[in-house]
């Protein structure tokens, strides 16, 4: 009652001040919002709103906001240049709806720069504000966005995520669990299901993924289901639609509400006045993933299975059930004999052939005469809405295969496959290899106004890698902005770039062996305190054996998927002496304060693996007359340098070491040096240790 009272008076506040930015019905959503109790008052805002909007004038009175609003609240507040300049620029593009891409330099608070213009009342309706990781997402909602809910109090934010996260009564009622699962977890979640509004697993008790993917959101049969009126997710999902102020999703989700659109269907919002999209570097990998097409024997026969459940459905289709299957092992059988002697890599690429474009064609037909069928049953249905509903439910997935499997045989140039093997099964991913003609017809398109801002979306201030990637290139909207870092000082880092240790190769045990042992070394230099980031899971495994078996290293030794990301980093956080070894995710939006994180070790230069689209890409550029190295691997490997080099500089009290154990560095030292905040540079660990305590006594000294 306390959360539903805070949460009408910031309403009431919100009506009083004649804002465009609506709130949603009341009813409809107080158990989604949660203000934090802070333990220190802050000050009211009342919005912002400027008179001008001249550069001059955008940064004098963002200067204004940080200095006399921002500043008196925040503890340890301190001026950077860079951000009130970011958040000028920002402001700028969302008074012009143009599109701005604003690369942040090291320490300059990106979040912060993009929610003051907020407070401004430059935009009206609904703001979207996408991320690429959860761990961003969950700060954004949880800190950053509270934060200004008491400077300014229109700002509502709404945390947005897909069916996967929610609970679904009826498979709960309906689910067998395994002996394994312990009785107290089973008498927990009955306990919470009865209680908890949403489902929404974060407030669920701990479980692992297998067990929640047995109860959650999978297909969801809408009002045909028993618990309709009482299920969270229906709700949750109205609000969303409803929803006024700050939307903050992940890049997967902005893709989907894009493709739902691009349908003609509602999207999961109302049209938003503004589109903010932090870490945009990784908008094209999730706007590639949300629009491929996974397909298998298995999965396709399980489609048509449940169809034929449907008495009406299987009466028109039933001839057709029986062709489909032979299409069907038709063309598996032919990919089966590309894929054969492939076994080097877990995802191989198959080549487009002609035979293979055959035979996917034949299955595309087979699909489409399947679809059609199933539309024709609909069309029988007199005057029962049921019966109608089930049958486009039956219909969509159906559809939407058909629909991806003839955009590739029409058009094979512009997607690649993708197989994995999977038991006795082939998995195949159909997907496009370039991203950029959806999002120029279904993102650029839009006239509000589109930030992308990351720490990492240029090459040394040169922004064309990732305007090629997006289809930015030639948009007479777009503005560029590469911020400098807003940390002063060239002795922040010391950089370890060893010479002596074996090559990184495939399958190479020596240089695995050598580098745990050199990790180690710059372990005790810094005694623990650090992040040690790897390319591969295989040698991060290796790798934490070698250390965890050794008796000189006193610290707690943390490895990714022990436990939850937050968990994780809550431990690396509170021990101090803690060393955290993990992979993939964790090279960006890790932010660690202080000097629980004083090294970052990154084992290898992270060159792109040579996946199916790194292949067609390098393939593509060839075939153009371009070199790959310089238009993608380069621009691929530097980004992500920067952002596992950026994990050590989050504020201007920050510095520390970072290492690159890998020796082929020599051959590229100009181009890895510019992408790197400025340091000192070493080769000698004796010369490194000196640096390093010589450095810490003069923080010790203040």
């Amino acid at each position: 009652m306390v959360e539903i009272n805070r949460y009408m008076s910031q309403v009431e506040r919100l009506k009083r001040a004649e804002l465009d930015l609506l709130t949603p019905e009341p009813k409809k959503t107080p158990a989604l919002i949660s203000i934090p109790e802070y333990n220190h008052e802050i000050q009211s805002l009342d919005v912002f709103e400027p008179v001008s909007f001249s550069r001059a004038s955008l940064i004098k009175q963002i200067k204004n906001v940080f200095n006399s609003k921002v500043k008196p609240n925040l503890r340890n507040y301190i001026e950077r240049p860079g951000q009130i300049e970011l958040s000028s620029r920002i402001a700028e593009a969302l008074k012009k709806d143009s599109i701005l891409l604003a690369e942040a330099g090291v320490g300059t608070g990106k979040s912060f720069s993009y929610l003051v213009p907020i407070t401004m009342g430059l935009v009206r309706g609904p703001i979207v504000i996408s991320t690429k990781t959860i761990i961003l997402q969950d700060q954004l909602y949880r800190k950053d966005t509270r934060f200004f809910i008491k400077l300014s109090p229109h700002i509502l934010p709404f945390l947005a995520k897909g069916q996967y996260h929610f609970l679904c009564k009826d498979r709960y009622r309906k689910a067998t669990f395994p002996k394994s699962v312990n009785k107290e977890i089973i008498k927990m979640l009955d306990n919470w299901v009865q209680k908890n509004t949403y489902g929404d697993r974060s407030d669920a008790p701990s479980m692992n993924d297998e067990l929640w993917e047995s109860i959650n959101v999978e297909d969801c049969s809408r009002k045909e289901c028993n618990y309709f009126d009482s299920c969270g997710f229906i709700r949750y999902k109205e609000s969303r639609r409803n929803w006024n102020n700050i939307i903050i999703c992940n890049h997967d989700l902005l893709v989907v509400d894009l493709m739902l659109r691009a349908r003609g269907e509602n999207g999961l919002w109302k049209m938003p006045g503004a589109i903010i999209i932090d870490e945009a570097h990784g908008l094209a990998d999730s706007c590639r993933q949300e629009l491929s097409q996974e397909i298998s024997i298995h999965a396709i026969e399980k489609l048509l299975k449940k169809a034929s459940k449907n008495k009406l459905i299987a009466s028109v289709v039933d001839s057709n059930f029986g062709k489909i299957q032979m299409i069907l092992s038709d063309f598996f059988t032919c990919v089966q004999k590309y894929a054969k002697h492939i076994n080097e890599n877990p995802r191989f690429l198959i080549a487009n052939s002609n035979e293979i474009i055959e035979k996917g064609t034949h299955l595309a037909e087979g699909i489409a005469r399947v679809a059609s069928q199933m539309d024709l049953a609909s069309g029988l249905v007199h005057e029962d809405e049921k019966m109608d509903r089930e049958i486009e439910r039956l219909t969509r997935p159906i559809e939407l295969l058909r629909e991806k499997l003839f955009q590739w045989t029409q058009n094979p140039n512009d997607y690649f496959l993708a197989g994995q093997f999977q038991n006795k099964d082939i998995i195949i991913t159909i997907a496009p290899v370039s991203v950029s003609p959806f999002l120029s017809k279904h993102l650029w398109i839009q006239k509000i106004p589109l930030i992308l801002t990351s720490g990492t979306i240029s090459v040394e201030g040169d922004f064309s890698f990732i305007k090629n990637e997006l289809g930015l290139s030639n948009n007479w909207r777009v503005t560029e902005y590469a911020g400098q870092t807003s940390l002063t000082g060239e002795e922040k880092v010391g950089y370890y770039f060893p010479w002596d240790l074996p090559k990184p190769k495939k399958d190479q045990d020596d240089f695995t062996e050598a580098a745990a042992a050199r990790i180690a070394e710059l372990l005790k230099i810094t005694n623990g305190r650090a992040l040690v980031l790897f390319t591969s899971h295989d040698r991060m495994e290796k790798v934490f054996c070698h250390l965890y078996r050794r008796n000189d290293l006193p610290w707690t030794i943390l490895k990714q998927g022990q436990d939850s990301v937050k968990n994780l980093l809550n431990q690396f956080r509170d021990e101090e002496t803690s060393i955290l070894l993990a992979t993939g995710s964790f090279w960006e939006g890790v932010d660690i304060v202080g000097p629980s994180l004083s090294m970052v070790i990154m084992d290898k230069l992270p060159f792109p693996s040579p996946d199916p689209l790194i292949k067609t890409l390098v393939r593509r550029e060839k075939e153009a007359g371009r070199k790959p190295l310089d238009t993608v691997i380069f621009p691929e490997m530097l980004l992500r340098l920067k952002q596992g080099a950026g994990r050590l500089l989050r504020n201007e009290d920050d510095w520390g070491i970072i290492s690159v154990l890998d020796v082929r560095i020599a051959n590229y030292h100009q181009l890895v040096n510019k992408a790197l905040p400025p340091g000192v540079f070493f080769d000698d660990l004796t010369k490194l240790k000196k640096w390093y305590e010589g450095k810490r006594k003069s923080f010790l000294a203040g």
